[in-house]
């Protein structure tokens, strides 16, 4: 199966928000209480990520099934360096992953939408315990640095307790960017 890639709408946020909650479980399991990880709410984070839609700077895609479902999101934005895109979010439904190749066809699928815009590189903020996310962006080849930093997972919703994670630096240089839109 070939997932088809195209522009979310507003009618797509429904899955979207419970495809962003399915994955913070097991990606986040041991280092976020599971108290944090159940006050999730997948309206809530449907709305929160609505609000990206309409941004000019930013790409958000879906990838849909043969019959249309969404199964899998990527939000991409350029950050303050004109040539330099932000791979903000990426998820796929759980039965999905490492299967077919969805997240690699949204990956590569926002990495051409930027690159038409100027892009070179590309950088993604991971949480140090997504090793999941780690695995894939270095099999698409992307490079690590440690930040030192931490991030506050969960500090959109007021709902959600606030976990602060170390953090990696995921990043495209020109040359795997280019092998990443080819």
């Amino acid at each position: 199966m070939t997932p088809t890639i195209r522009p979310a709408q507003l009618a797509d946020m429904p899955p979207i928000g419970a495809i962003y909650v399915s994955g913070h479980s097991p990606a986040y399991r041991g280092s976020v209480p599971y108290s944090s990880l159940r006050a999730l709410d997948s309206q809530a984070e449907a709305q929160s990520l609505a609000v990206e839609l309409d941004k000019p700077n930013s790409v958000f895609l879906v990838a849909v099934n043969t019959v249309g479902r969404v199964i899998g999101f990527a939000f991409v934005g350029m950050t303050d360096h004109p040539r330099l895109a932000g791979l903000a979010e990426l998820h796929v439904e759980r039965r999905y992953r490492r299967r077919y190749g969805v997240g690699s066809f949204l990956a590569k699928a926002a990495a051409r939408e930027f690159a038409a815009r100027g892009a070179d590189t590309m950088t993604a903020i991971v949480a140090q315990s997504n090793h999941p996310s780690r695995a894939f962006c270095a099999k698409l080849g992307a490079t690590e640095e440690n930040l030192g930093d931490t991030m506050p997972l969960f500090a959109h919703d007021a709902n959600v307790p606030t976990v602060p994670l170390p953090l990696v630096h995921v990043h495209w240089n020109a040359p795997t960017f280019a092998n990443l839109i080819n």
